[in-house]
């Protein structure tokens, strides 16, 4: 036999326009392929929940199968799937970017942390794509540079610290540098001052002091200048003489 009738619309139809079932006598569905996607149709549409429920469960039983599945399709249609994003894209555009930012607002560590995966799957990928960016649009990137270190100076001054730190061959800690910031409360340790702060090794790094949340504080320009590279004790001897001399006068 190689026709079957349809048990749902009744036409006579070749064995190829039914699904394989390996439990039934002739080894395909009663039903034909065009009723059954007919019938997933209508129930999407009119039980939409229960739907997407038994898809979730599906998919948590079989997440290897499924991830191992959607790989090998990214694979196999690279650069139609590209195109077709590209398309949508082009006719969303504004609608896909709110949808982007909303998300990126309700689920910032998720998104930081898949960034992150991204970032170190991709690190020699991603640092050739700057390169080419800069040497392609210098003077933006010099622009956009300059206005991220306006509005992040604290970080930039970490990032000199871990530098001068790596050249001195210290030990360096990760850590966030605005712990230091809050935990000195925003002054001076030495002399208590709010203006012109900057982050100090209280162990000079020339002295083999570590760049770790233990060996640092907040220090003014004046304090910080005046302390250089000089043994903490000793320092805050000569400073506390100084201060006394310069009372007696």
């Amino acid at each position: 036999m190689d026709q079957k009738r349809c048990s749902k619309c009744g036409e006579l139809k070749a064995l190829s326009e039914f699904h394989k079932k390996r439990a039934s006598r002739d080894g395909v569905q009663t039903r034909c392929k065009l009723c059954l996607v007919a019938a997933s149709k209508q129930e999407r549409q009119e039980h939409p929940e229960r739907v997407a429920a038994r898809q979730k469960r599906w998919r948590e039983a079989h997440s290897e199968k499924e991830a191992a599945r959607k790989k090998q399709y990214r694979e196999a249609n690279h650069e139609r799937l590209l195109a077709s994003e590209k398309q949508y894209r082009d006719t969303h555009g504004e609608q896909e970017t709110a949808r982007q930012r909303r998300y990126y607002a309700e689920n910032p560590e998720k998104c930081a942390a898949r960034h992150k995966r991204w970032v170190q799957a991709h690190s020699e990928q991603n640092a050739a794509y700057q390169r080419e960016y800069r040497e392609a649009n210098r003077e933006e990137a010099v622009a956009y540079t300059k206005r991220w270190r306006e509005k992040n100076p604290e970080q930039c001054a970490a990032t000199q610290h871990r530098r001068r730190a790596r050249k001195a061959a210290a030990t360096i800690e990760k850590f966030n540098i605005m712990e230091v910031w809050e935990y000195w409360g925003w002054l001076c340790a030495y002399c208590g001052s709010t203006e012109n702060l900057t982050i100090d090794h209280i162990v000079a790094l020339a002295d083999g002091g570590s760049h770790s949340l233990d060996n640092l504080t907040v220090a003014c320009m004046s304090c910080n200048c005046s302390k250089g590279a000089k043994p903490l004790i000793e320092w805050l001897s000569w400073k506390t003489r100084l201060q006394r001399q310069l009372g007696q006068c």
